[in-house]
């Protein structure tokens, strides 16, 4: 009958600095698989410098300092709302006249479906307009009239309500770049 020994422990010496990384792959154990995953849990579980005490507070402080630092101006260039218009309605164009009236001088040609502002219609057979930057009239058998919605149009502008922005900004700035330096250097040493 064949004689069966039990399995006795498997007993390592310490050895020194023996890691995964410097061992060959024929001689690991799942002892230096187990070790070099604490290692890398233990170094995951420790918090970096750089990050929270470093790069953070630096994009905090920046963030900070431009919200009261800087406002923004809003400039109406158009209100926008409903307009009455007046749409050129003939193929060939039509005159647009200095006075309510067709023996009046000519003020400006227009083309067919160009649009103008209708300042006022002071009889039924005319529309005044505006015409560039003066006021003119369209006979209205050669135009129709209708209204169009449009788009209010502002400027935004920033200013500095705080004199000293710049300089506070570049100092702090070279502040945390020297911490964040020192913060990254301290790091590296930890997870080694």
């Amino acid at each position: 009958m064949p004689s069966h020994n039990p399995p006795q422990p498997f007993i390592t010496e310490n050895q020194g600095a023996h890691t995964i990384t410097s061992a060959d792959i024929d001689q690991l154990t799942d002892v230096d698989f187990k070790a070099f995953i604490d290692e890398l849990t233990q170094k995951a579980s420790k918090i970096s410098f750089f990050q929270w005490f470093g790069a953070l507070p630096m994009i905090a402080f920046t963030v900070i300092l431009s919200v009261f630092s800087l406002k923004t101006k809003e400039t109406v260039l158009h209100p926008g709302g409903r307009r009455e218009v007046v749409t050129v309605d003939s193929y060939v164009g039509c005159y647009i006249r200095v006075r309510a009236d067709a023996g009046s001088a000519v003020l400006a040609t227009a083309k067919n479906v160009e649009i103008f502002t209708l300042l006022y219609a002071p009889s039924r057979k005319w529309f005044k307009t505006k015409v560039k930057d003066t006021a003119g009239y369209i006979a209205s058998k050669l135009a129709k009239k209708g209204v169009v919605n449009d788009p209010r149009e502002v400027s935004l502008e920033q200013y500095l309500i705080n004199p000293r922005y710049y300089w506070q900004l570049g100092l702090g700035l070279a502040f945390f770049t020297v911490l964040v330096i020192y913060l990254a250097k301290v790091d590296r040493k930890g997870l080694k």
